[in-house]
């Protein structure tokens, strides 16, 4: 075939596709009802107005702050004197107040918190945690009761078992315990009394993080270091990245084989009467974090001078309650 022959072939085949295509075009053209609507433009999003803003403010505000009654303060008071404890540690020297200290909005003003050794989480502040709904910083414990306790049995934070935790409630604040909750259970009583070294606790699954929620974790790491360093040690165990995070981002908790064992060998009802002493130390302990109520921060006292300055234009009302906090 010449070269002016397949030159021809080859146009003709390029016009018959630009043919079709404008057919199918103004077909498409004649069937839509208002075809102009394809090349709108996207109306430009907008940010909610200082009006807008200024409406939704009572929203934020508008905390039920905890009214206890005088059995919940009794319960606080002894909550106190736990959390404020030393003895409730393997070393006799780490109280709950040695992360969460008063001074510094009951946190600790370190980057990273320290307790029998340096742990890899922040200390979370205590204030207003009433408000919350979720605790711990990956939101596993669903209550204040839950949480309270979790520190202790951590075996890098303080380190003891629970029925350590209760042995120090019969030793050390046995009549504080007895005014708000009854007798301590004799028969409980008795076995420490038999078994002055013996521990039990019981042997519960290590805490994992879902591996769904261990893929965004590491989805949303900005450390491009902290992704790297990541990457290469699940690779020397052989595992994928977000299980090997799911594995490791919980401390483990303390007790030996022995400890388990123990437990699983107890009475049923003296093991009861361990896990509810160990209840009743967990609500103690929540009732005094309950009570930790602060709402007299400078962004409190901007958000009650904007209600204040409500009659305003929002524009002055946002000037005026700047200019008057914070010169």
């Amino acid at each position: 075939m010449s070269k002016h022959r397949r030159d021809s072939n080859f146009l003709l085949a390029r016009s018959l596709r630009i043919g079709f295509f404008v057919a199918a075009l103004g077909l498409l053209w004649m069937l839509v009802p208002n075809p102009s609507e394809w090349f709108a433009t996207t109306p430009k999003r907008t940010l909610p107005s200082d009006t807008e803003l200024l409406a939704l403010a009572p929203s934020f505000t508008g905390l039920s702050i905890p009214r206890p009654s005088p059995r919940e303060k009794a319960l606080a008071e002894f909550g106190k004197k736990l959390f404020y404890d030393p003895r409730f540690s393997a070393t006799g020297e780490l109280s709950c107040a040695n992360c969460h200290q008063p001074a510094q909005y009951f946190t600790d003003a370190r980057p990273l918190a320290l307790g029998r050794k340096e742990l890899t989480r922040h200390t979370p502040s205590l204030v207003n945690v009433f408000a919350q709904h979720w605790f711990f910083w990956d939101g596993r414990a669903a209550s204040l009761e839950a949480q309270a306790t979790g520190p202790l049995e951590a075996v890098d934070e303080h380190g003891i078992d629970r029925s350590q935790a209760v042995r120090m409630i019969l030793k050390n604040h046995r009549a504080s315990y007895e005014q708000l909750f009854g007798a301590f259970p004799k028969d409980l009583e008795t076995w420490f009394l038999a078994h002055p070294d013996l521990n039990a606790r019981p042997k519960e699954p290590p805490l994992e993080l879902p591996l769904s929620l261990a893929h965004y974790t590491l989805a949303t790491i900005d450390s491009t270091l902290l992704q790297s360093r990541i990457i290469q040690r699940a690779a020397n165990l052989g595992l994928a990245p977000q299980r090997y995070l799911a594995k490791t981002l919980y401390p483990g908790r303390t007790g030996t084989e022995a400890a388990e064992s123990t437990y699983q060998t107890l009475d049923p009802p003296l093991r009861d009467a361990l896990e509810r002493v160990f209840r009743h130390m967990r609500s103690a302990l929540a009732a005094y974090e309950r009570g930790l109520v602060a709402l007299d921060a400078p962004f409190d006292r901007f958000v009650q001078r904007l209600e204040a300055l409500a009659d305003l234009p929002a524009e002055q009302q946002i000037q005026k309650a700047f200019r008057e906090d914070f010169t």
